[in-house]
């Protein structure tokens, strides 16, 4: 089936072994599950005795005696989220046994009954996930997936709250797909979609509305799953697919009723043919300023598939094939729907051409743009009915 115009993620000196490694963080932060931890209350004022007190505690992580050890963590989950700052600090110079006692401390305030304490623990182990110290990464990656489901469902609600829709969930691990749309009903400001780093398989991904600008698509741009995209009625510039062209994975792209033109396509260029680079299997720009010339030259420089429309849209589905143009299905609130088509309907004539066969409707709408009036024709058991059809665009969503 077919469906017309609707768009269907330093090492200390005597490291021990990996598996080691992950055995003792994972220990660690297993036991910090059944842990419920006072905050102290947030202080007004910087105060140095209470840092450095922090950052003696911290220190005594790696004391010799089992004692101490314990003292200084239970020291460091009562003072909560004030805290975090010493501890991150402290992976700097740390060993690893040091490091993974920090790692431990944090993963225990992740779970944190004080919602503060939890968000600042996470975000600083999923910044600590990127670090460019790969012993740093490791052990932070680890501790972040072994709280993954708990940290997960909080990421996903605190997204709800602000107005992002969840689509799709799907599967679980390595098999999960999550798709989130920001669009009409998002509030708030980027601290409020911090929660998304949290979503490891995040993949799909749409930005919708006005409120989507060049800023939010630089703040996605290192996303490292996230391989499909759709930009649609953004206030986005060609600057916007610069920073697109560096997201890692990123292997199908839709831009729609943005305000960009041929520019755009050089930074494009170098993404889909530079070395080591995802390559993009699929583009589609429909409603926007680039020329077909443009997106021909692209298509033939990168092997990529690249479709350019004006972005008329009908709304209807049918099987293709060189059968009779039958409409199976009509979009809710589409241009077909506002004409009174309905399914079984079948289109006879589009715009000034002969609809012989299903296949001859495909790209006959390509040169129009959302409000063109067009004529149509469509048989109706038995009878012919001539229409004007005053053509929309494409929703944002596919459904």
């Amino acid at each position: 089936m077919a469906m017309l115009h609707h768009l269907p993620n330093r090492s200390g000196k005597h490291a021990p072994k990996k598996n080691v490694l992950a055995q003792v963080v994972l220990l660690v932060v297993a036991a910090a599950l059944t842990v419920t931890s006072a905050v102290a209350p947030a202080r007004a004022q910087p105060d140095s005795s209470v840092d450095d007190r922090l950052a003696n505690a911290v220190g005594q992580l790696g004391a010799a005696t089992f004692s101490e050890r314990s003292e200084a963590m239970q020291e460091l989950l009562d003072e909560g989220e004030a805290a975090i700052p010493s501890l991150v600090s402290a992976l700097d110079e740390g060993d690893t046994q040091s490091r993974m006692r920090v790692i431990g401390v944090l993963g225990q305030l992740a779970v944190n009954s004080n919602e503060m304490t939890r968000t600042a623990a996470e975000i600083a182990l999923e910044k600590l996930t990127r670090s460019a110290d790969k012993e740093i990464s490791r052990l932070a990656d680890r501790t972040f997936q072994h709280l993954g489901e708990r940290i997960r469902q909080r990421a996903l609600e605190r997204l709800r709250a602000a107005g992002v829709q969840i689509t799709r969930e799907e599967g679980r691990g390595d098999r999960e797909s999550i798709e989130l749309v920001i669009g009409d009903d998002w509030h708030g400001d980027l601290a409020d979609l911090e929660p998304m780093r949290r979503l490891n398989q995040l993949n799909t991904l749409v930005l919708a509305g006005p409120k989507i600008n060049d800023e939010l698509i630089d703040w996605i741009s290192d996303f490292p799953k996230l391989h499909t995209l759709t930009v649609s009625r953004a206030g986005i510039t060609n600057d916007s697919i610069a920073a697109l062209a560096r997201l890692p994975a990123l292997k199908n792209l839709r831009i729609m009723y943005c305000d960009i033109d041929d520019q755009c396509l050089e930074d494009l260029l170098g993404f889909a043919t530079g070395p080591g680079k995802s390559r993009l299997r699929e583009i589609r720009f429909f409603g926007t300023g680039l020329s077909k010339e443009s997106a021909d030259t692209f298509a033939q420089a990168t092997g990529s598939r690249i479709e350019l429309r004006k972005g008329a849209f009908l709304g209807i589905f049918f099987n293709p094939g060189p059968n009779a143009c039958t409409i199976i299905r009509v979009i809710v609130d589409s241009a077909a729907d506002r004409a009174k088509i309905v399914p079984g309907d079948v289109i006879t004539s589009c715009a000034g051409r002969t609809i012989g066969g299903a296949d001859d409707f495909l790209g006959v709408l390509d040169p129009f743009s959302p409000g063109d009036i067009i004529p149509l024709t469509i048989e109706r058991e038995g009878d012919t009915k001539e229409l004007k059809v005053e053509l929309g665009r494409y929703p944002d969503v596919q459904d």
